[in-house]
């Protein structure tokens, strides 16, 4: 029976399909795929060389190109009039499908039964006998074999009665048509017989690549979703601080530079993430730029709440050509007039480029609606304390979170506020009952209360205007509420500021005149006049402050006796069972994890029991060591959120650590003596004072040998299982895939995405970035990077990027664009100049771009077309760039 639906969307389709075009190249395809097939059949058995060089020839050109289908051909035993042939006939048109390129695996003790089943697939007539065929060929349950890799060659073998068989036609069967198939090989002859019935139900082409374009164009075509609102601005930001993603915020210095005004962003819009040549998500901008200081340099900085892509989008030529679409151009606009992406930091996104990435991204589910009144709010849960906190605040109007760093206070603080006035159904959104301030040893009076702003009227006569601090405008909020309560005879709503890290600030003069005013009994019934403006100003009762103090800075001991017998402080210790409650795991502690053998128990929380055992001990030596003591110990958030292996080894890479070089000021022989003795090299390069790109492996064989635990059970391998992509081609979940990115998992990748030839000379180049610097891998979910860098260059930015497919990306625009890097656009134009000697790579330095924009375009080179000599260049070239930085550096 046809649906009136389906076949509305079929006959769109069939209107503007050019099928005469497409047909030539389908055709073309199935004859080489048929005598291809015959010529091996008449050559002897098929093996796994044969039926992949087989399955290879059938993908199209972008997926394998030809070049390499060529050599499929030259390796496999046919006579060379057979290859010449076939290799002449070979084009980009050649090969239709998509996908991964992974070989057909055939046992020896199988070939025979392969063979025979195709020799009857290629010389039978009979419909029947090439189902049973199949059917013979899933009875030998040939590894990782499902209908993805064999259904493109059995469809051009017999292309009017076998289809494609893949993700996205089975996905598109059920969308469309409301029919759901089997993937499973055994399946296939009743599976093939459901797309028939279809095909001729609603009158597509007898050749089966007919309605396997339907499904592409049906799910590529524009859908009638959702749309953007034009009330909030859409950017693309090019990033290359870890950092900035992880910590959520975006940076830029102040300056004349368009990309760097981040002034220009406001609450509520959106920022998509360009790291490491891939969209990795999307950020809500949630607060106005803060201004700062660093190293001498000015900088904005804008709070963002980040949100992950589900799978990150490769910003390739592809995406690039799609955004370089004229309609959607604009002053700022990311691609520019020659088709490139700008390597700019900020730029400005049209509407519609925003919903194409969206789209792309599948990201649509990411995006806050602003609503007539801000995001739409969600109240958390009230977090263990809550009863405490709720008792202290009542009773003293303020009180102070205090504890080493990592133990949730500040986490704590703003979960509890917001769940706190979440509890009244409040005039004003609890966005804005709630605010947080930061101190910071150049914070003032005039931030926090009030201070001066000069300006020029246009007689040239100077007038001074008060521009109100955090506490005064949060102030004015809670008493207007406070008085609409009063004259209502209703409960106030409440109103919390939470100043993380008081202690740093100078709190006698950041308060001032206000500090009386903290006093319960004086809330509302007291007042005191400003400094600058003479106003009177008092404090009302619905106003509280929570405040936050990291004990590895200071100690309570040294807070202004004022300020401390106002506040109320209330200990966050370490608690590291919160990480075995907080986190789904198998055994029932984290001692238990390490020392019982247990299969279901994932790698991941191995690494979180040794974590957790570690960190104990850490922490009784932090407490007897001189200097150091109570307040320095690690806590737990330290170990909490990490979904996956190497979640838990950047947690102690990139946080513990540093933060405990930090206690010992670089002195790395103490570090050493006094908490990591038993480590060895694993996690610390002692000598170079450096710490080390370790991985997973490393990382439990330390943590163990530190928690004095003996016999550990061996760290579980990186669990492997089959998976589908797009084209419903079977692959391998490797390490990498499943959260291990680091540099061990990037050579288990080029284990399986490169050839000999290939996978020595990205080796050695990884060689070469490990003895010059160190490597740093990305962060794709399909596809691993390395990046090679060294401090002599720039510690956050490489020089070299090395894909999985081989790709050597030169990353020379991003050097030019960093604002802390010493290196000038000039010298690097220079200093690459040693690489030009390699025939596909040149460089082009144009100081006076168009756009204003200073810009060095280099292009990508594949490692496997490099002659020996041209690789011994790059091998070199990456050294003396390195060592002309390191000189340039040092002056």
């Amino acid at each position: 029976m046809v649906d009136s639906s389906s076949e509305e969307l079929v006959s769109a389709y069939l209107a503007n399909r050019e099928w005469e075009e497409k047909r030539r190249a389908v055709e073309k395809t199935a004859g080489i795929v048929q005598d291809f097939a015959a010529a091996l059949l008449e050559a002897g058995e098929l093996g796994q060389q044969e039926m992949t060089a087989l399955y290879r020839v059938c993908m199209n050109d972008d997926t394998y190109p030809v070049s390499s289908k060529r050599g499929e051909i030259d390796e496999v035993d046919i006579p060379a009039d057979a290859k010449r042939d076939l290799k002449q006939r070979l084009a980009e048109d050649v090969g239709t499908v998509g996908g991964l390129t992974f070989p057909i695996e055939v046992p020896d003790e199988d070939k025979g039964a392969v063979t025979s089943c195709f020799e009857t697939l290629v010389t039978a007539e009979d419909p029947d006998a090439w189902d049973d065929a199949v059917r013979e060929l899933a009875a030998l349950e040939l590894p990782k074999v499902k209908c993805g890799k064999l259904s493109p060659i059995l469809s051009y073998l017999h292309p009017e009665y076998y289809p494609v068989v893949n993700t996205l036609s089975r996905t598109g069967l059920e969308e469309y048509f409301d029919v759901s198939v089997s993937n499973e090989l055994a399946d296939f002859p009743e599976t093939a017989a459901t797309y028939r019935s279809i095909r001729d139900d609603y009158g597509l082409e007898a050749n089966f690549r007919d309605l396997d374009y339907f499904f592409v164009w049906a799910n590529t075509r524009d859908p009638p979703g959702p749309t953007l609102p034009g009330e909030r601005s859409y950017f693309w930001v090019n990033q290359s601080n870890q950092s900035e993603i992880e910590d959520e915020y975006l940076r830029a210095k102040v300056d004349d530079v368009w990309h760097h005004n981040l002034s220009e962003l406001d609450n509520d819009d959106v920022v998509f993430h360009n790291f490491n040549d891939e969209l990795v998500g999307l950020s809500t901008v949630t607060g106005t730029p803060t201004q700062y200081e660093f190293r001498g340099e000015e900088y904005h900085r804008v709070p963002v709440e980040f949100n992950w892509f589900d799978e990150s989008v490769r910003v390739d030529t592809e995406l690039k050509q799609s955004l370089d679409t004229p309609e959607w151009h604009q002053k700022y606009y990311p691609i520019d007039s020659n088709g490139n992406l700008k390597q700019a930091y900020l730029s400005q996104l049209s509407l519609a480029a925003a919903e194409f990435l969206l789209d792309t991204g599948k990201a649509w589910q990411l995006l806050q609606d602003p609503g007539p009144d801000g995001p739409g709010e969600e109240i958390p849960d009230p977090p263990a304390q809550t009863d405490e906190i709720e008792r202290q605040l009542l009773e003293k109007k303020q009180v102070v979170f205090y504890g080493p760093p990592g133990t949730g206070k500040t986490y704590t603080a703003e979960r509890f506020a917001k769940w706190w006035v979440g509890q009244q159904d409040g005039g004003d959104p609890v966005s804005d009952r709630v605010a947080t301030v930061t101190f910071h040893p150049s914070f003032t009076y005039e931030d926090f209360i009030e201070g001066l702003s000069a300006q020029t009227d246009d007689n040239g006569q100077v007038a001074y205007d008060v521009q109100d601090g955090a506490l005064k405008r949060m102030q004015a909020a809670a008493k207007s509420a406070y008085e609409r309560a009063k004259e209502a005879g209703t409960e106030p709503d409440r109103y919390v500021l939470i100043i993380d890290e008081i202690n740093r600030g100078n709190l006698a003069q950041i308060f001032g005149e206000v500090i009386t005013l903290l006093e319960a009994d004086k809330r509302g019934s007291f007042d005191v006049e400003l400094a600058h403006s003479g106003d009177p100003f008092t404090l009302p009762p619905n106003l509280y402050v929570i405040g936050t103090m990291n004990t590895a800075d200071q100690s309570i001991a040294l807070v202004d006796t004022a300020l401390r017998r106002r506040f109320r402080f209330m200990d966050f210790p370490p608690d590291l069972d919160v990480v075995w409650e907080e986190s789904e795991m198998v055994a029932t502690d984290a001692y238990t994890t390490v020392t019982q053998a247990n299969s279901d128990v994932s790698r991941r929380e191995q690494l979180l029991g040794a974590s957790v055992e570690a960190v104990r001990e850490l922490n009784e030596r932090i407490l007897s060591a001189p200097e150091l003591g109570k307040g320095k110990q690690l806590g737990h958030t330290y170990l909490l959120g990490h979904d996956s292996p190497t979640d838990v080894v950047d947690a102690w890479r990139y946080d513990i650590l540093p933060q405990l070089e930090e206690y010992y000021f670089g002195q790395f022989d103490r570090l050493r003596d006094d908490l990591l003795t038993e480590t060895g090299e694993q996690l610390i390069q002692w000598d170079a004072e450096q710490i080390q790109a370790f991985d997973a492996t490393d990382l439990y064989t330390a943590l163990c040998s530190l928690a004095g635990i003996e016999d550990p059970v061996p760290l579980a391998a990186a669990p492997v299982e089959a998976m589908a992509d797009g084209t419903g081609v079977s692959q391998t979940v490797d390490a990498w895939e499943e959260g291990e990115k680091t540099v061990a998992s990037f050579r288990e990748r080029i284990a399986t995405t490169l050839d000999e030839t290939a996978k020595s000379r990205v080796e050695r180049l990884l060689e070469a970035g490990e003895d010059v610097g160190w490597l740093d891998t990305g962060r794709g979910e399909h596809n691993a990077t390395v990046q090679l860098k060294a401090d002599h260059i720039d510690p956050s930015v490489a020089l070299i990027q090395l894909d999985q497919d081989g790709t050597v990306k030169f990353k020379l625009n991003w050097l030019a664009a960093r604002d802390e890097n010493e290196l000038t656009g000039e010298f690097i134009d220079d200093a690459a100049g040693v690489f030009e000697e390699i025939e596909a790579y040149s460089h082009e330095w144009r100081p006076d771009s168009d756009d204003g924009e200073k810009e060095i375009r280099a292009p990508n080179i594949q490692i496997a077309d490099l002659s020996e000599a041209e690789m011994d260049i790059l091998v070199e070239g990456f050294r003396s760039f390195a060592q002309q930085a390191d000189e340039f550096q040092d002056g």
